[in-house]
């Protein structure tokens, strides 16, 4: 009896594996052509770029902002959000900065 359950199990285990690493979401638009999202493979540089470009945010706030990405190693949008709110809160930049920089990270996990 044990040995059918492990045996099923392994299967079973195996074929969700296989799945899991197969399946694949694509999406065209609506002439069905394939649709890029170029701007979310954009670096950090590039996004906040265009927020310096439209005056939003100052060059020396961009740096410190990239600056804080690369060395604690921002990978989540929470994360991000708790950084930037450290940079409000020291008056470096305003709230309505901070928001219009976290809704360039909504490619990031909400983790």
């Amino acid at each position: 009896m044990k040995t059918k359950i492990f045996t099923a199990l392994l299967i079973t285990g195996s074929l969700l594996l296989t799945i899991g690493v197969t399946t694949t979401v694509s999406a065209s638009s609506n002439d069905n052509t394939p649709y890029t999202y170029s701007f979310y493979s954009q670096s950090i540089e590039t996004r906040l770029g265009t927020l310096v470009e439209s005056k939003t945010i100052s060059q020396a706030q961009a740096t410190t902002i990239i600056d804080i990405y690369y060395n604690d190693e921002i990978t989540t949008k929470r994360d991000m959000k708790n950084e930037l709110d450290i940079l409000v809160t020291a008056k470096t930049i305003t709230q309505s900065q901070e928001d219009s920089i976290l809704n360039l990270f909504i490619d990031l996990n909400c983790n």
